[in-house]
């Protein structure tokens, strides 16, 4: 194993899901509040492991004070208090496709409230793809969704909703709404 150039630091999870390295704090899953972690500091980035596993990777930051989120880390607690979505610190600047908040003005216009909720659980499936090095190695930045996640999110909505008419809605690969049966199909390049 070679050497790794780092400064490694035993930390705990606090109760907000941030640990601190070096006076700022980095954000971690929910799901590890209250747990001891290793931080290791690399000059470009700080990496934190649970039990030999990296559950986060973080741009370094130099000044004091500095908070540090990553918003996919937050979503498991958003989608118990959905309410939250808009006053989250961690998801302010928060800067999501156009096809997400487009999708996002259509749910909550046809189901009240229970449409934030749904909104998050389309943005779940992110946290289980790279979602930043998809948009890195997307040679289109048109701001549409990946295919896949606009189905998987679609199978979601159904499964949760015993596919009752009408709480399901149908989106295109380009974030229109889909009035013709609910098939996800290309749109056409122009």
């Amino acid at each position: 194993m070679p050497l790794e150039a780092c400064e490694k630091r035993a930390a705990r999870v606090s109760s907000t899901a941030l640990v601190r390295y070096r006076c700022n704090d980095y954000s971690v899953p929910t799901a590890y509040g209250f747990r001891d972690v290793v931080v290791k500091g690399f000059v470009d980035e700080v990496v934190i492991l649970c039990a030999g596993e990296q559950i986060a990777r973080h741009r370094r930051a130099y000044g004091t004070g500095t908070f540090v989120f990553e918003p996919l880390h937050y979503l498991a607690l958003i989608e118990t208090k959905p309410n939250a979505l808009d006053q989250a610190a961690a998801l302010k600047d928060w800067d999501l496709p156009e096809a997400f908040q487009h999708l996002r003005h259509l749910l909550e216009a046809r189901m009240g409230n229970r449409g934030r909720r749904a909104f998050i659980q389309v943005l779940r499936p992110m946290e289980a793809i790279r979602w930043r090095s998809w948009r890195a190695r997307s040679p289109k930045r048109s701001g549409s969704a990946p295919s896949a996640l606009m189905r998987s999110s679609r199978s979601r909505w159904r499964a949760s909703s015993g596919d009752r008419p009408g709480t399901a809605i149908h989106i295109c690969e380009n974030g229109r709404q889909d009035d013709d049966g609910g098939r996800l199909r290309r749109s056409p390049r122009s």
